[in-house]
This record gives C-alpha cells, sequence and structure tokens, in this order.
C-alpha cells in the first residue's frame, strides 16, 4: 500500500497543481477581456457620439473651405431661407462633452457658449482664428488617438 501511496501522491499532487495553474490562467484571461471590452466599447461610445461627428465636421470645412476649422455652415434655399447646422453642431458637443478628454472639455463649453465668436467670417480677430484651430486641431488628434486605441486592443 505504501508503495502505491508513493507513487500515486506525486502524479495526483501534479495533477491538482496542473488544474489550479490552468483555473488561475482562465481567471486572468477572462478578467483582462473583460477589461479590453469595456476599454474598448468606451472607446466606441467616445467615437461615435462626440470625436467622429466633430471630426466629420472639421474635415468637410477643410475640403469645402480649406480651413482646418469648428464651424457651422450657412446657405441659402431655394425659397431664399438661410439655413445652417449649428443646432445639430452644438447638439452633438452637448450630448458627448462628458465623453472629450479634460484638456477638450473647456475648449468645447467654450465653443458652445458663443460658437458665433468662432465662426469663421469677415472681422474674426486673428486670436479667435487661432483658438479655433487650435480646438480643430485638438479633436483631430485625439480623434486619431482614439482609432489607433480602439484597433490595437485585444
Amino acid at each position: 500500500m505504501d508503495e502505491l501511496l508513493t507513487i500515486l501522491l506525486p502524479a495526483v499532487i501534479g495533477a491538482v497543481v496542473a488544474f489550479l495553474i490552468l483555473y488561475m490562467k482562465e481567471i486572468i484571461l477572462f478578467k483582462k477581456q473583460q477589461r479590453e471590452k469595456i476599454e474598448r466599447n468606451q472607446i466606441e461610445k467616445k467615437l461615435d457620439k462626440l470625436y467622429s461627428p466633430l471630426y466629420a465636421i472639421i474635415k468637410s470645412n477643410e475640403i469645402v473651405h480649406k480651413k482646418r476649422i469648428l464651424s457651422y455652415n450657412e446657405w441659402t434655399t431655394s425659397t431664399g431661407i438661410k439655413e445652417n447646422n449649428l443646432n445639430h453642431l452644438l447638439n452633438i458637443i452637448e450630448q458627448g462633452l462628458y465623453l472629450a478628454s479634460n484638456e477638450l472639455q473647456p475648449q468645447l463649453a467654450k465653443f458652445y457658449i458663443n460658437p458665433t465668436e468662432w465662426y469663421e467670417k469677415d472681422g474674426i480677430s486673428d486670436k479667435d482664428k487661432r483658438l479655433a484651430k487650435e480646438l480643430a486641431d485638438l479633436i483631430i488628434k485625439e480623434y486619431v488617438e482614439l482609432r489607433k486605441k480602439y484597433y490595437n486592443i485585444g
């Protein structure tokens, strides 16, 4: 009996240790996957609700007006009514401000309070032009960083 015990005991201990190691590995991997999933969802929400819409507005201004700036566009309809997308822009900021970085939040809040100061028009000061460009540059920089993080997770 002692011989059988000396033969089986190391095998049983080895099996138990192997099982515990595999179990711990699974727990650690599961927690890591959960963290990555949460982080990916947070980044996706930031991109969907705030950064991608603002990025699209900046890029459309860059293409149409040859200026990298966050501003709203104004046009006259065929019936002579002046229209603009300011409400859409302000709604994006209002709905997504909490998702912005600590650096971007105060600048977006300033823009939200008085967007007409930032509007690219005749008579806008050089300081306001610089601030508007810095805001657009910051949005683009953070947008690119978020996309890199999003595609590098997992």
